[in-house]
């Protein structure tokens, strides 16, 4: 099963245009993913296991550095949606929208929230904005500031892999042209590329059933697809621990077995143990 991303208009689009991705989980080299690694090395390095030009080759994990953050994080949520499909045995053109729950606190009375991600829409937000490369913003005195959107190499160089879109030593490295960026000017600057990045730092507005206060949340959906992906990892471990135990394959036999044969070894091992 595959699917096709639009190209984000970076370094790397002419390269990325009519990416496939081949689903998570699939080749003995996905359990050597550490998901507890550094983010930004991990991402590159997923989307390099599961991404290919249509010829076939194979991206760079560092090259996949140079891709702006938001491709990145769509890059993610369509593998977790090929995930959801595998798990459930769907076809290639499967088009059911896959949810993933977000529990989050009420400011208001503490009460627990609970709401539903549309991963194929949110990922979908990403084609309306992927021909934007460099962002305006108003500044206080009246003129313009381009900033270029970010990628995980000015993280990297930056020395940090958790910046906030609004830190100014970022921007003043995203910043085109010589225009002065000064504090005031941040709030337009973070709109706009929210606006034009909308998965990087994706909020929600939220009303509480509780006690009705409104909030905006925010929601981490490059932490969601990697949850996602990890709990794929661990299915596929669980699955061959099981099949080696009862068959004595080799792990490499077991993971190169389509998903559906693997499933219906472990049905009959299931209808075997209830009895």
């Amino acid at each position: 099963m595959n699917a096709s991303l639009p190209s984000p208009v970076s370094g790397l689009a002419e390269r990325w245009r009519g990416v496939r991705l081949r689903p998570f989980g699939l080749e003995p080299g996905d359990l050597e993913v550490d998901f507890s690694g550094e983010r930004l090395a991990l991402v590159s390095g997923i989307l390099a296991r599961c991404a290919s030009r249509p010829g076939g080759e194979r991206f760079d994990a560092e090259e996949l550095d140079e891709l702006r953050l938001g491709a990145r994080i769509e890059g993610l949520l369509r593998l977790a949606i090929l995930a959801d499909a595998g798990a459930r045995g769907a076809g290639e053109g499967d088009e059911d929208e896959v949810e993933v729950e977000r529990l989050l606190r009420c400011v208001g009375c503490d009460a627990t929230v609970g709401i539903n991600l549309p991963l194929r829409a949110l990922a979908d937000l990403q084609r309306a904005v992927a021909a934007i490369e460099v962002i305006e913003a108003p500044t206080r005195d009246g003129g313009r500031v381009k900033l270029r959107l970010p990628r995980a190499s000015d993280l990297r160089a930056w020395g940090r892999g958790d910046a906030a879109p609004g830190d100014e030593a970022l921007l003043a490295r995203l910043r085109v042209g010589d225009a002065a960026i000064a504090s005031a000017d941040l709030p337009a600057i973070e709109a706009a590329l929210a606006a034009a990045d909308p998965l990087v730092d994706f909020t929600i507005d939220l009303t509480c059933p509780e006690c009705h206060a409104r909030q905006e949340a925010h929601a981490d959906l490059e932490e969601l697809a990697l949850a996602r992906l990890a709990r794929e990892q661990a299915a596929l471990l669980d699955a061959i621990h099981r099949l080696a135990r009862a068959y004595h394959w080799s792990e490499e036999a077991i993971v190169r077995l389509p998903a559906w044969r693997r499933r219906a070894y472990l049905d009959r091992l299931a209808r075997e143990e209830a009895r």
